[in-house]
């Protein structure tokens, strides 16, 4: 049975592997979101660490657009938003500057966490904002606001 397996995997076309790993990646999102909407902490924390995993395995290219679409940073800082996950959150959304997905409208939504929530929670937003201001595309400094001057 094992011989057979590895003949399998063998014949697996580039395109199969590719489907797996879109398979793989679109699972791991799912599943992360979800875990990121969870009442309990560290299930959003460990929903986060996946999804920042992701990331790290480059799994897939177009995972920080899909992490927009799936409303991310909504649901870090505007629902249900815990100063722990926030603080973790730094390297996805770094990655979703970079790609520039992270808009305009996310940085109000970072910005009102700042100033809606306890201390705690608006130290840890404020501190990741500031810790992505030099990622920034200019567009998104000249939006509605000026972060930048």
């Amino acid at each position: 049975m094992h011989k057979m397996c590895n003949a399998l995997n063998k014949l697996a076309t580039a395109e199969d592997s590719r489907q797996a790993k879109s398979m793989f990646s679109s699972a791991i999102l799912i599943t992360g979101m979800k875990l990121l909407q969870s009442a309990n902490v560290s299930l959003r924390v460990n929903g986060l660490a996946a999804l920042n995993q992701l990331l790290a395995i480059k799994a897939d290219d177009d995972l920080p657009r899909k992490l927009a679409e799936q409303r991310l940073v909504e649901t870090i800082f505007c629902e249900n938003s815990h100063e722990e996950v926030i603080s973790r959150a730094k390297d996805v959304l770094a990655q979703m500057v970079y790609q520039n997905v992270f808009l305009a409208e996310h940085v109000g939504c970072v910005w009102a966490c700042c100033v809606d929530k306890n201390e705690d929670i608006s130290r840890a937003a404020l501190g990741t904002l500031t810790g992505l201001l030099d990622s920034f595309p200019e567009s998104v400094c000249r939006a509605d606001f000026t972060l930048c001057e």
